[in-house]
């Protein structure tokens, strides 16, 4: 699988947001507390303003959040990043969407928008090895 996701999320067709996202130093925004083990979320509006938060109930049709997302995001199409800290090699570990703000069940959920085929792909490659990480992270722990 790690040569698959490496395949995928290092092809030479850049993600749509891919040049736009490029000068931003992701380690000079606050990280969650509890990020090590999970799925993080860079909100990133087409203001400027960013949101750095956990993915709760992700799944390839978009996730819940950990925090409550600011009215800036609201009535708008962002930029997603997906990080998963299991994969350690920055240029393989996170994934570009475009995503929406809705209302599910009163909750906030971020939908995805306008995902290709190989967004798709790159997001199932993503949660795949993101599980099996979590699975042997959890084994290890109970030992």
């Amino acid at each position: 699988l790690s040569d698959q996701l490496s395949n995928q999320l290092s092809s030479d067709q850049p993600s749509p947001t891919k040049s736009n996202l490029a000068s931003l130093n992701f380690k000079n925004l606050n990280k969650p507390q509890n990020s090590k083990n999970n799925l993080e979320l860079l909100l990133i509006n087409p203001k400027g303003v960013m949101l750095r938060t956990i993915a709760k109930d992700i799944s390839l049709s978009g996730t819940f959040c950990e925090k409550t997302v600011p009215d800036e995001f609201h009535n708008t199409i962002f930029d997603l990043v997906i990080i998963n800290n299991f994969i350690p090699d920055i240029q393989h570990n996170r994934l570009t969407l475009k995503a929406q703000v809705t209302t599910v069940n009163s909750s906030t959920y971020l939908q995805y928008v306008n995902t290709t085929d190989q967004q798709k792909e790159s997001l199932r490659a993503i949660l795949d090895y993101y599980v099996r990480a979590a699975k042997k992270t959890k084994l290890s722990e109970s030992d």
